[in-house]
C-alpha cells in the first residue's frame, strides 16, 4: 500500500486529527497567559510589571494605574499593589466584590479598595474603610433623610432607613416605602448624627 491509498484510507481521521490540535494550541497559550496574570495578583504587594491592558490617570497629584479593580503605584521595586485612591469614581464594580454593610448602609469591598454607591452620580466611589474616620463621605454621618428628588418629578419627605445596592427605604408618615436608586436624581440629608451632643 502506498502513501496515497494509506490518506484516502484514513482521511477522516487525519482530517480530525488535524482540527483537533488547531484547537488545542490556542487554548494551551490562553490558559498559560491566564495563570500569569493570577499570579500576579497574588504574588505579593509588589510586581515588576504593570499586567497588559492597564490604564493610568491621575488623582490629587499622583500618578496611579489600574486594572480589573486592581491600584497600582510606582514604587523602587517596580510597582506596588495599593488600596485605591480615596475619593476616586468609578462606573462598575470589579468582578468579585463582595457586599459589606457598616451601620446600615451598603459597601462594596475588593482587594483591600471600599467603595459606596453615590446615587446622584450614577457611580462608585473609594471611601475609607467604613468604621474609620471618613471626613469626605458624610454618607455615613447622616440620621434623618429631609428631600429625595425622584427623576419623574415626584418629592419624598421623610425618614432613612437603609437600604442595600439597589433601593434605599424610607419611613413616611409610619409607613416603610422602598425606592429604587436609579429612579433617585437627589438626596438632602436633614439631621447629621455628629451635630447631636456639642457639650
Amino acid at each position: 500500500m502506498n502513501l496515497s491509498q494509506l490518506f484516502k484510507r484514513n482521511q477522516l481521521l487525519f482530517l480530525v486529527t488535524l482540527l483537533t490540535g488547531l484547537f488545542l494550541v490556542p487554548q494551551t497559550l490562553t490558559a498559560q497567559h491566564r495563570s500569569r496574570a493570577k499570579r500576579q495578583k497574588t504574588s505579593g504587594r509588589h510586581i515588576s510589571y504593570l499586567p497588559r491592558g492597564f490604564n493610568h490617570f491621575v488623582h490629587g497629584k499622583q500618578r496611579f494605574y489600574h486594572r480589573r479593580g486592581l491600584f497600582y503605584r510606582k514604587s523602587g521595586y517596580g510597582f506596588a499593589l495599593i488600596r485605591g485612591p480615596i475619593g476616586f469614581r468609578v462606573k462598575h464594580l470589579p468582578i468579585g466584590f463582595t457586599s459589606v454593610y457598616f451601620s446600615g448602609h451598603p459597601y462594596y469591598y475588593y482587594y483591600g479598595t471600599y467603595y459606596r454607591f453615590d446615587p446622584v452620580n450614577d457611580d462608585y466611589i473609594i471611601c475609607n474603610k467604613p468604621d474609620e474616620e471618613d471626613d469626605d463621605a458624610d454618607f455615613n454621618h447622616q440620621s434623618g433623610l429631609d428631600e429625595i428628588q425622584l427623576s419623574n418629578g415626584k418629592i419624598y419627605h421623610g425618614k432613612y432607613l437603609g437600604g442595600d445596592s439597589e433601593t434605599i427605604r424610607i419611613e413616611i408618615d409610619g409607613i416603610e416605602k422602598k425606592i429604587p436608586i436609579k429612579d433617585i436624581i437627589s438626596i438632602q440629608y436633614a439631621n447629621p448624627l455628629d451635630s447631636e451632643d456639642d457639650e
